[in-house]
């Protein structure tokens, strides 16, 4: 179990290097039938980002080339259930990105969990993924909760 300190510190992690949201998962043709909460940290720190992953679970890798001008960008991901979990237990301390983890949570506690097939959704169950995937676009674009 984590401490308050690591959880608190974690929180401050995800609001300032972090995003949240309700992402497709899997191959395209699946969009927007198989989405899933995706909870990631991107930074320059490769000690941090081993830290996040070593003792919150997840994976993490480096992303892009580096031109030589800038740092390399490692990423730390984790989803589904484990996002959620995670979520669930650093919720009260974020401040900025916390209407994120709860759309994020409540998505994953109202989908149907047998649909995740485009011929097996129904178009409610459709509906309520979309729903969902654009609320959490929407809290996701710059400036969004500052309007």
């Amino acid at each position: 179990m984590h401490n308050r300190e690591q959880l608190a510190y974690l929180a401050g992690i995800i609001d300032g290097e972090g995003s949240i949201a309700v992402s497709p998962s899997g191959s395209r043709p699946s969009y927007p039938y198989n989405l899933s909460p995706r909870l990631r940290v991107g930074n320059t720190d490769l000690g941090l980002i081993e830290w996040l992953a070593h003792n919150f679970g997840g994976s993490y890798g480096k992303t892009g080339t580096t031109n030589g001008r800038h740092k390399r960008l490692y990423n730390w991901t984790i989803n589904g259930q484990a996002a959620v979990d995670l979520l669930t237990t650093v919720m009260p301390w974020l401040l900025i990105k916390r209407q994120q983890a709860w759309l994020s949570c409540e998505f994953w506690a109202q989908r149907n969990i047998t649909n995740t097939r485009r011929d097996g959704v129904s178009v409610e169950e459709k509906a309520l993924r979309e729903g969902f995937l654009l609320a959490s676009r929407y809290l996701n674009q710059r400036g969004a909760l500052n309007a």
